[in-house]
Parts: C-alpha cells; structure tokens; sequence
C-alpha cells in the first residue's frame, strides 16, 4: 500500500475540505476510495488522509485491481 497527494480532491468526504492524502495499491492512478491520481505527485504531504481510504484499509477490504 502506498501514499499519494490529490490537490484538490474529489468525491471524498471529510471534516476538512482542505486537502487529503489518498492510498493507492496496485494502480497509483487510482485512491482506494476511487479518486483520480493521474499526475498527482507520490508521497505523504498533507495533515489528514482521506477517511474512505483508510476505511478500505481498515476494513482489510480488497484492491479492486490486483485483489489483494
């Protein structure tokens, strides 16, 4: 599982309409929570992570590209 930063990001929910941090697995154009990486830079940069991300995670929920 790894990191990436959405500037502005869509579709996802939080308390801060600031900026998130997503996760991503086998695609790193694709957020766990569905939200589009293309062209996002790589790596932790914001203070809060996307709540649907890590809900996936906590869930142990499968990557819909590779399964795991």
């Amino acid at each position: 599982m790894s990191a990436a930063t959405l500037p502005h990001p869509q579709g996802t929910v939080t308390g801060n309409p600031g900026n998130v941090d997503h996760y991503y697995c086998c695609d790193d154009e694709t957020a766990l929570c569905g939200a589009d990486l293309a062209g996002v830079p790589d790596g932790p940069e914001f203070d809060e992570v996307c709540p649907l991300c890590v809900l996936v995670m906590e869930e142990g929920a499968p990557c819909p590209g590779c399964g795991e």
